[in-house]
């Protein structure tokens, strides 16, 4: 007897993950959560506005392995409530390098899809205290910071 694949309700889901565009190439999902992003608009490049709307934003962290190492990093940011918002932020260990220099990142490339998974993860758990802040520019380019609320 044959396995059969496996079906729920007479739909193959494995054959529909198998469909998922983003896992082509070797790509392995390491997270997905709905986090709550401020998104703004920059009129300018050095000009964003001051508040922005919250949203729920889709955020996925995908790998591309090559046996243990981490070869490349891709993160996607899509929303459920607007269709046309995606953006993809794609890293390798050469192009890391350059980011880490011009942010200051004091973390390796290996550890960046951890260490982007723990901000994120805080913004969901205490959206008051850390923000996750999504400045678009006219460009089609976009920039996420991370702000921890401070009180004194």
């Amino acid at each position: 007897m044959e396995d059969a694949p496996a079906h729920h309700g007479g739909f193959d889901y494995a054959a529909l993950e198998q469909l998922d565009p983003s896992l082509v190439d070797g790509f392995q999902l390491f997270y997905e959560r709905e986090v709550p992003f401020e998104l703004r608009s920059a009129v300018t490049l050095d000009l964003p506005t001051e508040v922005g709307a919250l949203e729920g934003v889709r955020v996925r962290i995908l790998r591309q392995m090559d046996g243990e190492q981490v070869k490349t990093i891709r993160v996607e940011l899509c929303s459920e409530s607007n269709l046309f918002f995606l953006y993809v932020h794609e890293l390798n260990e050469q192009t890391f390098k350059e980011v880490q220099l011009l942010q200051r990142l004091m973390v390796e490339f290996h550890d960046y899809p951890t260490v982007l998974m723990r901000m994120l993860n805080q913004a969901i758990r205490e959206p008051h205290a850390y923000m996750a802040v999504f400045i678009m520019y006219p460009t089609g380019e976009a920039r996420l910071d991370f702000i921890q609320a401070s009180c004194y």
